[in-house]
């Protein structure tokens, strides 16, 4: 049996997540849990004026080039977020 054995590069632990994972990836990956808390708590979200999961709004977030979505927050008389709105925002030229 032959064994082969790779040098690693150490990393320290705090940059091993920032190391393995891009940061445009950081990005959606926070989006998702935010809007995950959202939806958790009973906020109704929407995507273009048609309901959608965090799932649904992170991909197009993902594929959408700049400038991306405008979020509308509307909130209840205690001023908790009641609903999210994401509205894509055409560039002008």
């Amino acid at each position: 049996m032959i064994h082969f054995m790779r040098r690693l590069r150490k990393v320290a632990p705090a940059q091993k997540k920032e190391a393995a994972m891009p940061e445009d990836t950081k990005e959606y990956q926070d989006l998702f849990r935010e809007l995950d808390s959202y939806e958790k708590q009973g906020v109704c979200m929407e995507l273009e004026g048609k309901p959608a999961s965090p799932t649904q709004i992170v991909r197009a977030h993902m594929i959408r080039e700049e400038p991306g979505y405008m979020r509308d927050y509307v909130l209840n008389e205690k001023g908790d977020v009641k609903a999210l709105y994401f509205d894509h925002v055409k560039k002008d030229r």
